[in-house]
């Protein structure tokens, strides 16, 4: 389950955990992977960043709870960031070797998310 906290804290526990590519205590939680979420000041629209560090793919399964316990059938807009190469950096030359790709519009959270290895994904649920 996510929870969801202040940016101030939830940059502190970032600091903490997900830059050290810990598995928070999570039983069979992949190596290398973190999780963050925040929601809107209007609280119309939560966005959730999942890192995958790791060399192999991950399915992430994303869950609510508390507040946002309500969203029984959440649906997100998926945007993700990586290359297939690992070393891939943006030049002069290829400016958009590693860019956001809007992977999905209205994707349910009722399936595991994959994301790649050494890369980024970005859910907005609204």
């Amino acid at each position: 389950a996510i929870s969801l906290n202040p940016a101030p804290e939830s940059d502190s526990i970032c600091r903490q955990h997900c830059l050290k590519g810990d598995k928070g205590g999570q039983p069979g939680a992949s190596v290398g992977v973190t999780v963050s979420a925040q929601q809107s000041d209007d609280g119309k629209q939560i966005v959730v960043r999942i890192a995958n560090t790791g060399q192999e793919t991950a399915s992430i399964y994303v869950n609510f709870s508390g507040k946002m316990g309500f969203l029984k059938d959440p649906s997100a807009t998926v945007w993700k960031l990586g290359s297939v190469d690992p070393l891939a950096a943006n030049t002069p030359a290829r400016p958009t070797a590693v860019a956001p790709v809007k992977a999905g519009v209205g994707v349910t959270l009722r399936k595991p998310v994959v994301v790649p290895a050494i890369s980024v994904a970005v859910l907005v649920v609204e």
